[in-house]
């Protein structure tokens, strides 16, 4: 068995999401895989043939599809683009919708927007799409780009085609019928209806358009309009649907809504349930209150997908380290679907066939069908890592210092000797609401944190599920409100000691890192406790004031920490790194985009200063054009190298090099 590097990780295809077509015959799985020569990553759409297996990519090298929509059994749009700078070959690096009928060759563009496309939807005869005004992205550059900020309006156009006015108006251009004689195929449908909002997602049925948006285009507008559009005869009419703010449309179907809502508040901490409702009530004045059914009462779990099937609705829940399938049936109530060995992170449904991508602790995630109550697994993604060392993972749990158990997944390198004391690295998860399922590989080892090469070199690594995290029910979710940080330290710490007793670790050599709310707990815990031997902070909170004055979604901080700062700073006080700081802090690596909104890299730059202040080892990275993700191969995998570069050092004692990409993988492969 090999030890792979940190290039054969992240150089590995992935299976992203996946789409059933109209009668469950056909799945197109997204797969994405590196371009690390372009530095991008790529995604194409591969079709699956559910009964023979059978499988291809539909579209070729140079071209990446990220979502698609059937149209009907053998009729799909695709959201593609081609990596060019030629305009004529599909507008370089703007996606564009195109249509493939027959589910073969290459499919004809149907967009051909300056802007490019960012939602769309079959409707009707045709699609509706989404792309920028381009006369308002002109005005912006003739004023000079000036931000009116958090007041800026939306920018977005709704428009709609048909296939064959489409077909029939690029046929008359062949034929060289001047355009102007031409009726346009497509049609402004924002105009029509001036409708002004900023759309985040669009749901459908055979003449209705269902519409959650936004008032203005920031993030810090959280008032929620709906929607619903009408077409009939080329006539369109727009009604506001009297929905609370928080709900939003997640399905519809002939006179039925669902609408994933908080029944006690909108706190971004808050799960939310699954309302249904019936269409012709609401639209006759009846109060939401009195007409919606609570479908997720008895599921006391964040709702992660939910697809229409059969007489009800299919829903995914987090449950600990893994996750379940239940069908909710309006004749038998709720009914756990049988996954197998697997747990379920994405899923859809069509005619009698349930699809759904698989995680477990022995694989990579694979794509499974359940047909006659039985799974089946269509791909063998796990063929790529067959050969490769990745150590084992399991769910371990412990008591926290108030007595909360604790859930978490720990990696134990392949040799693991029960007898001796390894290193340990905490791999925390962000968010907070989210949590680190039980998988063999999981995407953040492929783009952010070097887990399984630390395997490799003698280090466990373990990421916990600490409070706040998604998974274990509403109240739980709640144990870090006004205890941000204090709360996620007692759960690490007490890891530590669980650890210790089971003779696991040496406590001398500890190390905390993650990314977004993994960095800033990496951050508190390295300067308010001193169990750590080095800390890496990943676009992490330094000030909770700071974040709050910077960031694009300031109610974070004021769901969290029960109000503004500029009302009461005690609690935003309490719970930030930068007030542990001293000359006693671990070292810190510091990683973070230059034009990270989410987390403004003022964050960094404040907890670099302090730290330097107090004599205390600190690095920063700043990555230039990178936001909050980390979205491009290269980034990612130099991310990695410098986190595995520095716990080798620190808990290991080998030599630094945070600038060479993958180093001590190199140099380890090159002893071999």
């Amino acid at each position: 068995m090999k030890n792979p590097s940190i290039n054969e990780i992240n150089q590995l295809e992935w299976p992203e999401s996946l789409a059933l077509n109209t009668t469950g015959t056909h799945l197109v799985v997204i797969v994405t895989s590196p371009d690390v020569a372009q530095n991008r990553y790529e995604k194409s759409c591969r079709i699956i043939h559910i009964e023979s297996g059978k499988s291809f990519d539909l579209n070729r090298p140079g071209t990446s599809i990220d979502k698609v929509e059937w149209v009907n059994e053998d009729t799909l749009l695709v959201r593609k683009t081609i990596h060019s700078d030629n305009e004529d070959e599909g507008g370089g690096e703007k996606a564009q919708i195109w249509l493939h009928e027959g589910l073969m060759g290459e499919g004809r563009p149907i967009t051909a927007e300056e802007n490019g496309v960012s939602l769309f939807k079959p409707f009707a005869d045709g699609m509706v799409y989404v792309t920028q005004d381009k006369e308002a992205e002109m005005e912006k550059k003739r004023t000079g780009k000036v931000v009116h900020f958090e007041q800026e309006a939306s920018t977005q156009i709704l428009k709609y085609l048909t296939f064959e006015q489409f077909k029939s108006h690029a046929q008359a251009l062949r034929l060289g019928i001047d355009e102007k004689e031409l009726d346009p195929p497509v049609v402004n449908v924002s105009e029509i209806l001036s409708l002004t909002d900023h759309i985040d997602d669009i749901h459908r049925t055979a003449q209705q358009l269902f519409l959650n948006c936004r008032n203005r285009a920031d993030l810090v507008h959280r008032v929620r309009n709906h929607r619903m559009l009408t077409v009939n005869d080329g006539s369109w009419q727009m009604e506001t649907l009297r929905l609370p703010d928080p709900a939003r449309i997640v399905l519809v179907a002939e006179d039925r809504l669902v609408v994933l809502a908080g029944q006690r508040d909108d706190k971004i901490y808050t799960q939310g349930d699954l309302m249904e409702i019936s269409l012709t009530q609401l639209q006759s004045g009846a109060a939401y209150a009195d007409i919606a059914k609570n479908l997720t009462a008895g599921i006391d779990r964040e709702i992660y997908f939910q697809c229409w099937y059969r007489d009800g609705v299919i829903v995914n829940t987090p449950n600990g380290t893994r996750s379940s399938t239940t069908y909710l049936s309006r004749t038998d109530g709720a009914v756990k679907l049988d996954t197998g060995t697997v747990s379920p992170s994405y899923l859809d449904a069509r005619a009698d066939v349930v699809a759904y991508i698989g995680l477990s602790a022995s694989s990579l995630p694979e794509v499974f069908v359940i047909q006659a109550s039985t799974p089946v697994k269509l791909t063998d993604f796990h063929a790529q890592v067959e050969h490769l060392q990745l150590g084992e993972v399991e769910t371990i749990s412990w008591q926290s210092v108030d007595g909360e158990t604790i859930e978490g997944v720990l990696r134990k390198p392949a040799d693991f000797d029960p007898k001796k004391q390894y290193p340990l690295v905490f791999i925390v998860h962000g968010g907070p609401t989210a949590f680190s399922p039980e998988t063999l590989i999981g995407m953040d080892d492929k783009l952010y944190y070097p887990g399984i090469q630390f395997s490799q070199q003698g280090i466990l690594t373990l990421k916990p599920n600490y409070r706040g995290s998604t998974g274990r029910g509403q109240a739980f979710m709640e144990l870090n409100v006004d205890n941000l940080g204090v709360g996620d330290l007692w759960d690490i710490e007490s890891a530590i000691d669980h650890l210790d007793a089971l003779g696991m670790i040496d406590t001398d050599r500890v190390g905390c890192m993650g990314w977004s709310q993994g960095g800033y707990v990496s951050a508190f815990a390295g300067n308010h406790s001193r169990r750590f031997k080095a800390v890496s902070v990943g676009a992490g909170i330094s000030d909770w004031y700071t974040y709050h004055i910077t960031n694009d979604v300031p109610f974070f901080t004021t769901d969290y920490l029960s109000g503004s700062p500029f009302d009461d700073r005690t609690a935003y006080t309490k719970t930030a790194p930068i007030s542990g700081l001293s000359e006693h802090s671990a070292p810190h690596l510091i990683q973070h985009g230059e034009i990270d909104q989410r987390v403004p890299l003022a964050n960094a730059l404040e907890l670099y200063r302090g730290l330097q202040s107090k004599s205390v080892d600190v690095e920063l990275f700043i990555f230039p054009g990178m936001a909050h993700p980390v979205t491009k191969p290269r980034e990612n995998r130099l991310i990695m190298a410098q986190n595995l570069s520095w716990f080798c050092h620190y808990l290991l004692g080998m030599p630094l090099d945070l600038r060479a990409a993958d180093a001590h993988q190199k140099e380890k492969e090159k002893d071999q």
